[in-house]
């Protein structure tokens, strides 16, 4: 009878066991398809992301470029600058009269 009543109480410790364990199975499988839906999402942004680096790169050459195209006009318009500057200063330049002798009573 002690044997049955010991089997009996076994039983029942490895029944709840077994029911514990379907229930943590059970809970894991529905963390484990949590997990692989924020997967998705993550990948979902990653890729998005990474086509939004895309455009971004993109972008940043042409302005490079665009950038480049500036400087190059600035430096020319400082070329032409200090060349009308110096077109100026020959114009600008006083004239002096030849007509005179060097050993002219004038001076």
């Amino acid at each position: 009878m002690l044997q049955l009543d010991f089997t009996g109480e076994r039983l029942k410790v490895l029944q709840s066991n077994a029911e514990s364990n379907r229930t943590e199975v059970e809970l894991l499988r529905d963390k484990n398809t949590k997990f692989i839906a924020s997967l998705a999402r993550h990948q979902e942004t990653i890729s998005k992301l990474q086509e939004v680096v895309a455009v971004l790169a993109v972008i940043i050459v042409d302005t490079e470029i665009f950038c480049y195209g500036i400087i190059i006009i600035l430096h020319t318009t400082e070329a032409m600058s200090n060349q009308s500057i110096n077109q100026d200063k020959i114009c600008r330049a006083p004239v002096f009269d030849t007509s005179r002798s060097a050993n002219s009573s004038q001076w």
